[in-house]
């Protein structure tokens, strides 16, 4: 309380802790259920052969989640069944049940509130849980998080915790920061989050497409104008980003024609550029083709090998 002319003045301020969010990621939710619903432990039982969990589509049935056997195999989420069994002919599947697992977990979010006096459902397979102050209570956020690591593997789920300030924060940690991170209030939270992937933006997957393709402008304007998405999303990469060094090194003819076409978009930029660079310096000229040659030559170039294939 402030003194004023020698006597104590109440005040309406008060200082309030700052906020923490605790994010909680099941990445393994549907497989972890099912193998509950079997009475198994990991890799033992009906869970050591390989397996799927699929959904009925237009198309065929397609995995919506696999065992560990099940990638050891070859096996991914998103595949056709009939994709994944010429990798493995012995993959057994059952039913996924997507409203079971939402069901699960909204039990779960009311389990959760052991840690924080609110949690909400982060679905597909997460949890928020405001632990605003309540750290101390379990001698810490560090404490906190072991606690309720510990808690969940007991209950045998696979969870990747994080505490941020803000739920989008928590999110990203929790999805792609190292295990059990927590980022303080006092943190420079973009130094902290400028390692982590695009997809810690969590966007639409085909907005981090087009991203990964290394078109930002389509990525951009595509959230309002979606056809955008699509177009960016179905033509080449941009030969320096990501998604060429993931599928282009193999197909160099993939490659050869995104590094044309860079130099054809790029052409006419680069002309006026050296055009706007002569004329600024008061001998205004025509670049010639030499001169717009040697400035593509620098600019456009494919993306690095990878370092595990660059190391051998």
């Amino acid at each position: 309380m402030p003194l004023e002319n020698g006597y104590c003045v109440m005040t309406d301020e008060v200082s309030s802790p700052p906020r923490r969010i605790l994010s909680v990621w099941l990445p393994r939710l549907a497989i972890d259920r099912w193998r509950l619903g079997e009475g198994c432990a990991r890799g033992e039982g009906p869970d050591a052969d390989p397996l799927a969990l699929i959904a009925e589509t237009a198309h065929g049935p397609r995995i919506d989640a696999v065992n560990d056997a099940g990638r050891a195999a070859g096996a991914r989420r998103g595949m056709m069944l009939a994709d994944a069994r010429t990798l493995c002919p012995r993959l057994k599947v059952a039913s996924s049940d997507p409203e079971g697992d939402l069901a699960f977990l909204g039990k779960l979010a009311v389990w959760a509130q052991r840690w924080g006096p609110w949690s909400a459902l982060d679905a597909p397979g997460g949890l928020v849980i405001d632990v605003t102050a309540v750290a101390h209570l379990f001698g810490g956020e560090t404490r906190l998080l072991a606690d309720a690591q510990a808690t969940f593997a007991r209950r045998r789920l696979t969870a990747r915790l994080a505490i941020a300030p803000t739920a989008g924060a928590a999110w990203a940690l929790s999805h792609f920061g190292p295990e059990r991170a927590i980022l303080q209030p006092g943190d420079d939270a973009a130094a902290c989050l400028e390692e982590l992937p695009v997809a810690a933006l969590r966007l639409d997957d085909e907005v981090l497409v087009v991203l990964a393709k290394g078109k930002v402008w389509t990525g951009l304007l595509g959230m309002g104008v979606p056809p955008l998405l699509v177009i960016g999303a179905l033509r080449l990469s941009r030969p320096h980003a990501p998604w060429a060094r993931w599928r282009y090194l193999d197909h160099p003819h993939k490659m050869d024609r995104a590094l044309q076409r860079e130099r054809r978009i790029r052409r006419p930029l680069v002309r006026a550029n050296l055009w706007l660079q002569s004329a600024l310096a008061g001998m205004p000229r025509v670049p010639d083709d030499t001169a717009v040659d040697a400035t593509l030559d620098r600019q456009v170039h494919p993306a690095p090998a990878p370092i595990s294939a660059a190391t051998g």
